[in-house]
């Protein structure tokens, strides 16, 4: 069974998960259980600042890749908030052709008023397991160009460890596999689930 608590909890960011747990890494396809090993914030800073560059007035831009900043190494996962700190829009994807904060007509964004509803960014909050990182596309709403088209992100990175304990390569073999998330239910082991990657419905 699970345990109680989960991703996207409202207030402060704070770990989904605690060293020596179990975590479910749950990608829509697959459902593999690891050991935690350790876990490491990744502060509000510049390294962890994207860019998207200058942009029109009015302009979109490409779906733009943010493996700059968010790459995970092997054997983690991570766990991410997101403020704009520019007067753009941004909509994620993850992975590219997979739309996040999608309604069944409308594709939602994060703005520089998002935090006066969402103070802490916790409907922001997002994983990434390993290199699944994640495209923006940006929108200038405003009449004129801007200079820049910040993004900033912060959160926490998790070691995790497999069958063989911690393995720092791309092979990591989990401890267990599962097809479904009722299997995984039904194996009766403790764990938290979190979901990352691109969830089609």
């Amino acid at each position: 069974m699970s345990l109680e608590r989960g991703p996207f909890k409202p207030g402060l960011i704070e770990p989904v998960v605690e060293v020596g747990q179990r975590v479910l890494l749950a990608d829509g396809l697959k459902y593999r259980l690891y050991d935690v090993a350790n876990i490491e914030p990744l502060l509000p800073s510049h390294p962890l600042i994207f860019n998207g560059g200058a942009l029109a007035a009015a302009g979109v831009t490409a779906a733009l890749s943010t493996t700059a900043v968010l790459d995970m190494e092997d054997s983690t996962f991570g766990q991410y908030r997101v403020m704009v700190l520019d007067d753009i829009h941004i909509q994620m994807r993850q992975p590219q052709a997979v739309t996040r904060w999608t309604n069944l007509n409308i594709n939602a964004t994060i703005n520089l008023f998002t935090p006066l509803y969402d103070p802490c960014g916790h409907q922001t909050e997002f994983f990434l397991y390993r290199q699944e990182r994640p495209f923006l596309v940006i929108t200038n709403p405003t009449g004129y160009n801007l200079a820049q088209t910040r993004v900033a992100f912060w959160g926490y990175k998790y070691i995790i460890g497999g069958k063989h304990g911690v393995v720092h390569a791309a092979d990591l073999e989990p401890i267990q596999m599962f097809d479904s998330i009722e299997q995984a239910m039904a194996s009766g082991q403790k764990f938290t689930v979190v979901p990352t990657g691109g969830w089609r419905t």
